[in-house]
């Protein structure tokens, strides 16, 4: 196992690709940049995972695997992280 780091994007709704049954670790910034934080297989297939993210007070319709939580604009800006899981072979 090898632990990698995926950027991640400001939009509502996202995709990742990172290898099967990829365990996520933590959710944090780091030069400014969000990222998770994933135990992986690199030797596995790649999946597409898909996530959510939101901003405290922001409405949510279905909640997924709360990953984790992080702060930007120096903490002005709370944003929370869920999976919603693997969706087949990227």
């Amino acid at each position: 196992m090898t632990v990698y780091k995926y950027e991640i994007s400001f939009v509502d709704e996202f995709l990742i690709e990172m290898p099967r049954y990829a365990k996520l670790l933590h959710v944090d910034v780091q030069h400014g940049v969000p990222y998770v934080w994933a135990f992986v297989v690199p030797t596995e297939p790649m999946m597409k995972r898909r996530f959510r993210l939101a901003g405290t007070g922001h409405p949510l319709e279905i909640i997924g695997a709360h990953v984790g939580t992080f702060l930007t604009a120096g903490g002005d800006l709370v944003w929370h992280l869920f999976d919603y899981g693997e969706e087949g072979q990227a």
